[in-house]
């Protein structure tokens, strides 16, 4: 028992050692908002990853809300699943879902003046399929990775009037490195 204990201590590391990870930052636009984050993925098989984001979601909604205007800003977290079709540079495709704590700030008008305002505080969910392409930059592992992405937003808590939820387009980069 003690031997075994022994064996996985100094074994552990090298297969820890052995895995790939892929750091970086990661940029999505929309047609309506910016979210910067900052990403990790870890290879978890051949040519499967998993990942995990944090990010800042800042957004101008416009006339594009349940709200004549709705901006704000938010932070949140992804957890994803991407699949790449060869070890290096490659196609993937993945699933992601994002988990948004909202603010935001909106009015209506009627044309000449404000007739009403406030604030929601909203928790939205953002499941999105996601197509992305890996380009090695180097030898030493930096990286571009753009991607688009299509999915849902939806509110799942909302303090306040309701505010714009439904389809997201998404296009995104992410630079990094594997290591």
């Amino acid at each position: 028992m003690r031997s075994g204990l022994v064996f996985l201590i100094i074994i552990l590391p090298f297969f820890m050692a052995a895995q790939t990870y892929a750091g970086g930052i990661e940029t999505q636009i929309y047609a309506t908002g910016f979210i910067p984050s900052i990403k990790l993925e870890k290879i978890v098989r051949e040519n499967n990853a998993i990942h995990f984001r944090v990010g800042a979601n800042l957004f101008d909604r416009r006339s594009f809300g349940e709200q004549d205007e709705e901006r704000g800003t938010g932070y949140g977290m992804t957890v994803g699943y991407r699949r790449y079709w060869k070890e290096n540079r490659s196609w993937s495709l993945g699933l992601r879902s994002d988990l948004w704590f909202n603010r935001i700030d909106w009015e209506n008008h009627n044309g000449i003046e404000v007739i009403s305002s406030g604030k929601s505080e909203v928790t939205a969910i953002q499941p999105t399929f996601e197509l992305g392409y890996l380009f090695f930059l180097d030898n030493e592992g930096f990286f571009l990775n753009p991607s688009f992405s299509f999915g849902m937003e939806l509110n799942l808590n909302n303090t306040g009037a309701p505010v714009r939820e439904g389809i997201v387009v998404l296009l995104g980069a992410t630079v990094g490195k594997r290591f």
